[in-house]
């Protein structure tokens, strides 16, 4: 069936001067690209921060060299009344996957709400909506503020499609709203899965997780990311995966009048619950550790020892936290090592030390895992006994580091027959499994539990208990429990205390010779009661 679908994304900010710097009739000009086929094209606006009605003079798209008219309830000429966001009329396109359409918009009066995602739009003055624009002369906006033309009022694009078409939004600050990493990315995601994904640019440059920035500059960097999070990545309609990029500005507010607000502590409570939230929707959630950025003081000013030290931390609890579906070490990718510190690479800033270049937004695109981005696997419960043991053979054999002792291997592989089996896949081969095992009318224990190596931190773990957890509470277990070696003995079993407990399980028993000695056994347990209604 055909529903409407974003294909381009701007989370708003405020323009300094009530708009007079980006200033009234110019004409906006910039592409939007269409991953997917579609028979339909409407844009909507958004005026939420002006002192008066925003007047569009006309506006039109372009596709292939032929223009159409955008109108609002018939008229080329509308308003944008204050307080509210509007559609436009549906166009009766018919758009072609791989598609760019250019979007142009001639503005008759100032508009505040607006933001710089894009690199290759440009601002004219006069009306330009048809004919050959680029002829036209341009604003000196982007010459003056050092900063990419604007694109103002509209916040975002949509196609009527079948295509799945899901949303993945980068939520991030200035290295996210240039679109150097985003539009490769987007590009990587066309390439290798059609149209299943649109990735929406919810960027604002200056933007903080949790600082406010103060001033002019305060309200152009928007709203600090805990505030504005409800509007630019909760309302955005089939959402799939968030890409978590803030933290980089946080650390530069660094002082002692700060440093109340802006701690470890604070981060990783709001990150949490942010990342609580989005998986109570079953979204998948994507972090990316937190950029170099010891060398912008030679160009941006003071940096001091205090901001890279709580960087670092940061980066450190982002690697090590079990709660992401998915860590994307942005540092590794374009970090390189100097005698005092990490540095971002040369030749892959646009010299501040900070931004990320055209190439080096290539490398931060290049650098994602596809399907550890977008979770590309299948989860389901597995009947045939035959097919249960075949498939815990092919993990645990492959697991031998973790299952060491052959006969151990062997007894899991011919009781997984007769458990409630749950297996994963990825493009139809088998890459992890969970067993289930009855040990009360009320409790039921994961028994034995495996995922491939190169499969690990895609999630895979997580959606086998999730599925797991799921079916217990509908075949009425109150309970679900789980045992391991206590935290603090080792390393590797650290990591799976960490996991159990980002799960909700809670510490319920440790046996001390239940295996022996040197392996004491931590029991885990976890309510029930509610469950299935729950999901």
């Amino acid at each position: 069936m055909s529903e409407w679908k974003l294909i381009w994304h701007q989370a708003l900010t405020s323009s300094p001067k009530e708009g007079k710097i980006v200033g009234k009739d110019k004409t906006t000009v910039f592409t939007v690209h269409t991953p997917a086929e579609a028979t339909g094209l409407r844009i909507r606006f958004t005026n939420r921060l002006g002192q008066g009605a925003y007047r569009i003079g006309r506006m039109a798209v372009r596709v292939r060299e032929s223009f159409f008219s955008v109108k609002r309830e018939g008229k080329t000429e509308f308003e944008i009344p204050v307080g509210e966001t509007i559609w436009s009329d549906a166009l009766p396109i018919r758009l072609e996957a791989g598609d760019d359409i250019e979007i142009r918009m001639f503005f008759e009066s100032n508009i505040v709400d607006f933001n710089v995602i894009e690199e290759e739009a440009h601002l004219y003055l006069g009306d330009h909506v048809y004919g050959q624009a680029e002829t036209a002369k341009e604003s000196n906006f982007s010459k003056k503020t050092g900063i990419f033309p604007p694109v103002p009022a509209i916040e975002a694009v949509e196609i009527q499609t079948e295509e799945e078409l899901s949303a993945i939004v980068a939520f991030g600050d200035s290295i996210t709203a240039m679109s150097r990493w985003t539009k490769p990315l987007s590009a990587r995601l066309e390439q290798a899965y059609g149209g299943k994904y649109a990735l929406l640019n919810s960027g604002i440059s200056g933007n903080c997780l949790l600082y406010k920035v103060p001033g002019m500059l305060g309200s152009l960097f928007g709203e600090e990311g805990v505030k504005r999070f409800q509007q630019d990545v909760l309302e955005i309609p089939n959402l799939k995966v968030v890409i978590i990029a803030l933290g980089v500005n946080d650390v530069s507010y660094l002082s002692k009048k700060t440093a109340g607000l802006i701690n470890k502590e604070n981060f990783v409570q709001e990150v949490r619950k942010i990342t609580e939230t989005l998986h109570e929707r079953g979204v998948r959630v994507v972090m990316q550790t937190i950029s170099p950025r010891l060398g912008v003081a030679r160009r941006m000013g003071k940096y001091t020892r205090e901001m890279e030290a709580l960087r670092l931390e940061l980066n450190d609890w982002i690697r090590s936290a079990s709660i992401f579906d998915y860590v994307f070490d942005a540092e590794a990718a374009v970090a390189e090592a100097h005698p005092d510190g990490l540095y971002y690479k040369e030749g892959l800033h646009q010299g501040d030390h900070l931004h990320p270049n055209a190439e080096g937004g290539r490398v931060l695109a290049e650098a994602y895992d596809l399907d550890q981005l977008t979770g590309r696997f299948s989860i389901c419960q597995i009947k045939d006994p035959d097919e249960k043991s075949r498939i815990a053979c092919i993990v645990l054999e492959a697991l031998q580091e973790w299952f060491e002792v052959p006969e151990t291997r062997e007894g899991y592989i011919q009781d997984s027959a007769g458990w409630p089996f749950f297996a994963a896949f990825v493009e139809g081969q088998p890459v992890g499994f969970l067993c289930l095992k009855e040990t009360g009318k009320a409790t039921v224990e994961l028994a034995v539990m495996g995922v491939l190596k190169e499969y690990h931190r895609y999630g895979i773990g997580k959606a086998l208990v999730h599925k797991a957890r799921q079916t217990a509470a509908e075949q009425g277990y109150e309970f679900f429990q789980v045992k391991t070696v206590k935290m603090g003995c080792y390393e590797d079993y650290d990591a799976t205390n960490r996991f159990y407990q980002a799960l909700g399980f809670k510490e319920f028993e440790v046996m001390p010779t239940y295996w022996d000695e040197a392996n004491p056994c931590q029991i885990y347990v976890m309510h029930l009661k509610g469950e299935s209604e729950n999901e």
